[in-house]
């Protein structure tokens, strides 16, 4: 076949796999919390964050949340 022998075969074989990659995989939110802060007591803040290491560099964004209870805030970040 001349497909096979031309020079088009390998970018098309590397833009069919890079396709089905990219359409295979996404972004999926956890179905549930990561950690209980509720009851009484609790005071909760949630939101983004956005944040850019550098000029040159593109933004990073994500989840942000606050969790304290009457005692103070917790002693380690939440992960």
């Amino acid at each position: 076949m001349a497909l096979y022998k031309g020079r088009l075969f390998r970018p098309v074989l590397w833009l069919a796999l890079l396709t089905i990659a990219m359409l295979s995989s996404g972004c999926q939110t956890a179905p549930r919390s990561l950690f209980t802060a509720t009851g009484p007591g609790w005071h909760v803040q949630e939101g983004q964050a956005l944040w850019r290491p550098g000029r040159e560099y593109p933004e990073l964004g994500g989840d942000l949340v606050l969790a304290s209870d009457a005692d103070g805030p917790l002693p380690h970040p939440v992960c």
